[in-house]
């Protein structure tokens, strides 16, 4: 039956758009994590700082841990990019199979 199809293919979407709209607020947390600890660098006048490395503390250049931390805020910024595109589909394919459904179900909201 073509609409038990569109209802599994409807479902299955909805998952995957849950499962992007998590990801989106964890990249998110992160970046403002990223963003939190380059002002604390910023702050201080020491060339040297401390990075946590499980249980211990590591003697580290400001300028590296600096350069690391743009380089995965970029990184982060492209997947975050990359997925709000992929929230758009997901959402426009969801608006097409309520359609095909004649249901008026509401897509999860975006966190954030």
């Amino acid at each position: 039956m073509a609409s038990a199809e569109t209802a599994r293919r409807y479902e299955r979407t909805l998952e995957e758009l849950r499962a992007i709209l998590l990801n989106i607020q964890q990249i998110k947390s992160r970046i403002i994590e990223i963003e939190k600890a380059l002002k604390e660098l910023d702050k201080t006048s020491d060339e040297n700082v401390y990075r946590a490395l499980g249980n211990i503390l590591l003697r580290v250049s400001k300028a590296n841990i600096t350069r690391e931390l743009n380089d995965e805020k970029e990184i982060l910024n492209i997947k975050l990019n990359e997925l709000e595109r992929r929230e758009k589909l997901l959402r426009d394919r969801l608006k097409s199979l309520e359609r095909q459904l004649g249901v008026t179900r509401g897509a999860p909201e975006t966190a954030g």
